[in-house]
């Protein structure tokens, strides 16, 4: 091979290498893209697990507490239901002895006797309700915590877990909100779980489906 020939193979390969230079550098370039995006995404949902974890710890805390009142509030119960019996016992002995005595205190021992019963009627049915009361409130409690946990599995396993959580401001609405990060109404209502989207309230963190956190 000449020394023309050799000048021209030298210029091919050198003009080869500076061709693919670019190539290799957008390569690189876009690897590099996805691997910062997937470490993004990759906190993003360490975040969202905290946040989540940290609300279920609130409501357990609550349940526990809600629990531990009840539990007090029945034992006071039992107890003042005793002192009822035990004063009912003790105002029945009385009251009869009172009656054997004294023809003319018959009719007055008789309508106390009725005011006692009637006072712990009152009492278990005062008993009754609170604890059917309470009883509800512990249901409508961990009714909010089951439909929490649904609400964070479907979440984690949904596409609108991806994107950025949003404290809700005073005048602010859901398509305000929507507005701002140029996202749909119904994206933020199916992220959130929202059965109505007028209910948000100032303070309340909304997830933003679809943007960078």
């Amino acid at each position: 091979m000449n020394a023309v020939n050799l000048g021209r193979a030298s210029g091919l390969r050198a003009g080869g290498i500076g061709a693919l230079a670019p190539l290799v550098v957008l390569l690189l370039s876009g690897c590099f893209a996805t691997s910062k995006r997937l470490t993004e995404v990759e906190t993003d949902v360490t975040e969202k697990n905290a946040w989540a974890n940290e609300t279920l710890g609130r409501h357990e805390a609550d349940i526990d507490a809600i629990r531990a009142e009840n539990d007090a509030l029945r034992q006071r119960m039992d107890d003042l239901a005793d002192q009822i019996a035990i004063l009912g016992g003790e105002v029945s002995n009385r009251l009869s002895e009172l009656v054997q005595s004294d023809e003319e205190v018959s009719e007055q021992v008789r309508l106390a006797m009725q005011s006692t019963d009637v006072l712990q009627e009152q009492r278990q049915k005062d008993r009754e309700e609170t604890l059917v009361n309470m009883n509800a409130i512990l249901e409508e409690v961990l009714k909010e915590n089951r439909d929490l946990r649904e609400r964070l599995d479907a979440l984690e396993q949904s596409a609108f877990t991806f994107g950025r959580m949003h404290k809700v401001k005073k005048g602010e609405s859901v398509a305000s909100i929507a507005k701002q990060y140029g996202v749909s109404t119904q994206a933020i209502v199916q992220a959130n779980d929202l059965s109505d989207a007028s209910l948000i309230q100032v303070g309340q963190d909304l997830l933003v489906p679809g943007t960078a956190p």
